[in-house]
C-alpha cells in the first residue's frame, strides 16, 4: 500500500504551446435540409455548423473539396437589426457578403425574413436566406488540446490528465526516461483515457526528484511536473571531543530511506564556517567517524546530508557548537608588580577547566627601556619564556634587569598544549643602575712638553639607565690606593665653588653626557678623544640639564651638591699618573657611580749622568803623576838595595836614618812593583814594626801616636838609633826615601 505520509508532492505547471495551423475536420452534406435540420444533424455527429470567423476563413480555403454549390453555415441575424452572430455565440465581423447582400429577400420582398446565411462554393461569398429554405450543409469539428494539465494526488497515486481532440496521449517521465508500466517496480505508471497515474509504492531517496507528465495529440503538446520528496535526514547520535588529541568523534545514523546510499560529511570552523574537512561515506546503519588534527579549543559545525547522485542539502543534519578540547581557557585574575627587586606574577586557574586538567603554565616576558637615554637609543628585542611544567602554584617571580619595563603574558597548559594567553594587570618597572662595566681609557701618545695628553674614551653603555655625567679622574701613583669612586663621593661631600683642587688626585674633566658627547662626529662609534692638561674648567650637573630638573625643589634633594667641577691641570713628564673614567647615573633618590680600571702613565726615566770633561783631564793627569811616581820609586828601590848591600858588609851599624814621610799612594805604588809575596811581606813588616814601636813602653805611646799605617800618611820623619840597651828613634828631615829603612826597622824590632 502506498503511504502518502512518506511522500511530499509539489506541482508545477509547465505549458509548451505548439503553433499549429487551425485544424478542422470537415463533412459536406448534399441533402437539402432547413437551417435547423442542418444544425441538428451536425450536433448528432459531434460536429457543428461553421460557427466562428476563424472556421469561416478555414472553410473558404477548403471549398474545393465539395461539389455542392450552396451550404448552410452557423451564421444568423439577431431580430433583423443588422447584427449577425455565430452559432457558437460570438459576433461576426468582416463577413464576405456577395454584392448587394444581405438584402433580406430584396424587391419586391423587402421586409422579409432572410435571417440565416449560406456560403456559395464558386466564390466563397455569403448570402442571406430564409430559415426554412433547404440547402446542403457543412459540418466542422476543430482539433484541439487543453491548455492546462491536471495533476492530482489520490490515495495511492499521482494522476496527470488533459482533454483535447483527438484525445491526448499522457505519459510520466523521470530524468528523461519513461516510467515503466511494470507494477512490481518501486515506481510505475498506468494509462487511461487522456490521463496517466504515477504509483510510488516503495520509494527511497533515489526516487526523489522531478517527474514530468507529457500529454500530446496532433494539435500540440502539454507538459506538467510533479516534484516527489522522500525525506531522508540522517540522525546525529553522539559527539565526543578527546581531551589531549584535538579530535572529534561523531556517531550518526542514516535515514531508512537512504540506507546504503552515499552521504557527504562536512566540518566547518566557526564563526565563518569555512570548510576544513570533507568526507564521503556509504551509510549502512550506525556510523562512527573521526576528525583528527583539529585546532584545540575551537568551535566547529558538523553537516551530514545524503548525496547519492545529487546532494540533498534540504535533508542536512546539523550539529553546531562542536568544541574541541585539549587547550585550556585563559587564566583568571592575572596581575604583576615589583617585589623585592623581582617581578612577581600571580593568577588563578582558568574558569573553564578543572584544576586537575592543568599540568603547567607558560610565562612569556619581554621588555623595553623604562628611561631612554637619548633619541634613537634602543636595545635588542629579547623575549624570555618560562615553562612551568607540573607547576601548581599561582605565583612566579623572575629576576629583572635595571631600567626595564616588563610585558608579561600567561598561558595555562593541559595535555593538549597551551591555551589562550592573558595579559596581567599592573606593571613591573625597575630602577636605573650604574653601568656594569666601563672600559679602561687608552692612549697612543705620551705627555707632551706642554703638559697635554690625548686619551681615547669609550662611552659607557646606558642600558641600565641614562648617564648624566662622565668624569676623568687623575691620580698620582704615590698616594694611597683609594678608588676613584670613593674620591668622587668625598669630593661631592666637600665640593664648593671655592674648593682648591689637590694636585695629587683631582677631577680633570666633568662633562655632561648628552650635551658634550652626543654631538661628536664619532659618537655613533661609541668612542671619543679627550685632551688632558688644557687648563680648562668644566662643570656637570649630576641630574642632567637644569631645564630637565624643574620638578626638584632645591639642591638638598639628594643631600649632595648638584654639580661637580673639573680642572684640567697640566701634566708633568716627571710624574706618574693613573687615569680613571667615572660615570654618574641618577636615580630617584641618589647618584650611582661606576669606575673603570686605571690607565697608568709612568714618568720618563732620568738620563744617564755625563762625566765632565775637566774630570777626564784631571784623571789623565793623575794617572801620569802616578806613573812618574812609580818610576821614581822603582829607581829608589834599586838604589837602596844597592846601598843596603853595601851596609850589610859593614860590621856594625851605628846609626840608621829614616825619612818616614809615609805617603799612601807612593807606598802602594812602590809595593805594586814588587812580587806579590815580597810585597805582602814588606807590607806586613811595616804594620808589625809600627805596632812594636808603639806598644813596648806605654809611656811612649803619646810619642808615637802619629805613626800611621798604609791607610794614611805621616807628616813627620823619624830616625832610629841602635844601641846595646835598645832602639832609639829621633825625628829627621822629610824627603828621605823610606824603603831601605823599612827592612831595618823590621829587623831591629823582631
Amino acid at each position: 500500500m502506498f503511504n502518502f505520509n512518506n511522500l511530499l508532492l509539489a506541482f508545477q505547471l509547465l505549458v509548451s504551446l505548439k503553433s499549429v495551423h487551425a485544424g478542422y475536420e470537415w463533412r459536406f452534406y448534399s441533402s437539402r435540409v432547413t437551417w435547423d435540420g442542418a444544425s441538428a444533424s451536425c450536433q448528432n455527429m459531434g460536429f457543428n455548423l461553421v460557427n466562428s470567423d476563424e472556421a469561416l476563413s478555414a472553410l473558404r480555403s477548403n471549398l474545393g473539396r465539395t461539389s455542392i454549390n450552396e451550404l448552410w453555415i452557423g451564421l444568423y441575424e439577431l431580430s433583423r437589426g443588422g447584427t449577425w452572430k455565430w452559432l457558437g455565440g460570438s459576433y461576426a465581423y468582416g463577413i464576405p457578403w456577395e454584392p448587394g447582400q444581405p438584402d433580406n429577400g430584396g424587391w419586391p420582398n423587402f421586409g422579409g425574413n432572410e435571417d440565416y446565411a449560406i456560403i456559395r462554393k464558386k466564390d466563397g461569398l455569403i448570402d442571406d436566406k430564409l430559415r426554412n429554405s433547404k440547402f446542403g450543409y457543412v459540418c466542422q469539428r476543430k482539433w484541439w488540446i487543453g491548455t492546462t494539465i491536471s495533476i492530482k494526488q489520490t490515495s495511492n497515486s499521482v494522476v496527470c490528465q488533459l482533454s483535447g481532440y483527438p484525445t491526448p496521449d499522457v505519459l510520466w517521465y523521470y530524468r528523461n526516461h519513461k516510467i515503466t508500466f511494470t507494477s512490481s517496480s518501486r515506481v510505475y505508471q498506468s494509462q487511461g483515457t487522456g490521463q496517466s497515474s504515477l504509483y510510488l509504492s516503495n520509494t527511497n531517496l533515489l526516487n526523489e526528484g522531478v517527474y514530468n507528465c507529457i500529454a500530446k495529440n496532433t494539435v500540440g503538446t502539454r507538459s506538467g511536473q510533479a516534484v516527489v520528496r522522500v525525506p531522508s535526514r540522517p540522525t546525529i547520535l553522539s559527539r565526543t571531543s578527546l581531551p589531549c588529541e584535538s579530535t572529534l568523534i561523531i556517531k550518526w545514523r542514516s535515514h531508512p530511506k537512504a540506507i546504503g546510499l552515499r552521504h557527504k560529511i562536512i566540518l566547518k570552523i566557526s564563526p565563518r564556517y569555512i570548510i576544513v574537512k570533507e568526507k564521503y561515506v556509504y551509510a549502512n546503519g550506525n556510523v562512527n567517524i573521526e576528525f583528527k588534527d583539529l585546532i584545540p579549543s575551537t568551535f566547529y559545525r558538523l553537516e551530514i546530508f545524503p548525496c547519492p547522485l545529487d546532494c540533498y542539502s534540504s535533508y542536512t543534519a546539523v550539529s553546531p557548537g562542536l568544541k574541541t578540547k585539549g587547550l585550556p581557557g585563559p587564566v583568571s585574575n592575572p596581575s604583576i608588580d615589583t617585589y623585592k627587586g623581582f617581578c612577581k606574577v600571580s593568577w588563578s586557574f582558568p574558569l573553564e577547566n578543572q584544576h586537575s586538567d592543568i599540568i603547567g603554565f607558560k610565562i612569556n616576558v619581554s621588555s623595553s627601556l623604562a628611561k631612554v637615554p637619548f633619541f634613537g637609543y634602543s636595545i635588542p628585542s629579547n623575549t624570555f619564556e618560562y615553562l612551568l611544567d607540573n607547576y601548581t602554584n599561582q605565583t612566579f617571580q623572575f629576576p629583572n634587569i635595571p631600567n626595564r619595563k616588563y610585558y608579561v603574558t600567561i598561558q595555562a597548559k593541559t595535555c593538549a598544549g597551551y591555551g589562550e594567553f592573558k595579559v596581567p594587570d599592573g606593571e613591573c618597572v625597575t630602577h636605573t643602575k650604574a653601568p656594569e662595566f666601563i672600559d679602561q681609557p687608552t692612549t697612543n701618545d705620551s705627555i707632551s712638553d706642554n703638559g697635554t695628553l690625548a686619551i681615547n674614551v669609550k662611552i659607557p653603555d646606558e642600558g641600565n639607565g641614562p648617564i648624566s655625567c662622565i668624569f676623568v679622574v687623575v691620580r698620582r701613583t704615590n698616594i694611597s690606593n683609594v678608588s676613584a669612586t670613593l674620591y668622587l663621593k668625598q669630593r661631592l661631600i666637600n665640593a664648593s665653588v671655592g674648593d682648591t683642587v689637590p694636585e695629587s688626585e683631582y677631577i680633570a674633566l666633568s662633562l655632561n653626557r648628552t650635551r658634550y658627547f652626543q654631538n661628536r662626529t664619532n659618537y655613533k662609534s661609541g668612542n671619543v678623544t679627550l685632551t688632558l692638561g688644557t687648563k680648562s674648567l668644566t662643570t656637570c650637573y649630576l641630574h642632567g640639564d637644569l631645564k630637565h630638573r624643574k620638578n626638584i625643589s632645591n639642591e638638598s634633594y639628594f643631600d649632595l651638591p648638584m654639580k661637580l667641577r673639573g680642572y684640567n691641570m697640566k701634566l708633568s713628564t716627571k710624574k706618574s699618573y693613573i687615569i680613571h673614567i667615572v660615570s654618574a647615573t641618577p636615580t630617584t633618590n641618589r647618584v650611582l657611580f661606576q669606575v673603570s680600571d686605571g690607565l697608568l702613565l709612568e714618568k720618563e726615566p732620568d738620563p744617564p749622568e755625563q762625566f765632565p770633561v775637566f774630570a777626564i783631564l784631571l784623571l789623565v793627569i793623575w794617572i801620569i803623576v802616578i806613573l812618574v811616581a812609580c818610576g821614581t820609586i822603582v829607581s829608589c828601590v834599586k838604589r837602596k838595595k844597592q846601598e843596603k848591600n853595601e851596609e850589610q858588609q859593614k860590621n856594625t851599624i851605628s846609626t840608621i836614618s829614616y825619612s818616614a814621610k809615609l805617603n799612601k799612594s807612593a807606598i802602594e805604588s812602590c809595593h805594586g812593583k814588587l812580587e806579590p809575596s815580597e810585597r805582602s811581606d814588606q807590607k806586613d813588616n811595616i804594620y808589625h814594626s809600627y805596632e812594636h814601636i808603639k806598644d813596648p813602653d806605654q809611656s811612649s805611646t803619646r810619642k808615637y801616636e802619629e805613626i800611621r799605617g798604609p791607610g794614611g800618611a805621616s807628616n813627620r820623619s823619624y830616625e832610629f838609633i841602635e844601641s846595646v840597651t835598645g832602639v832609639e828613634l829621633k825625628s829627621v828631615g822629610a824627603g828621605d826615601h823610606p824603603y831601605d829603612m823599612i827592612t831595618d826597622i823590621d829587623k831591629h824590632l823582631q
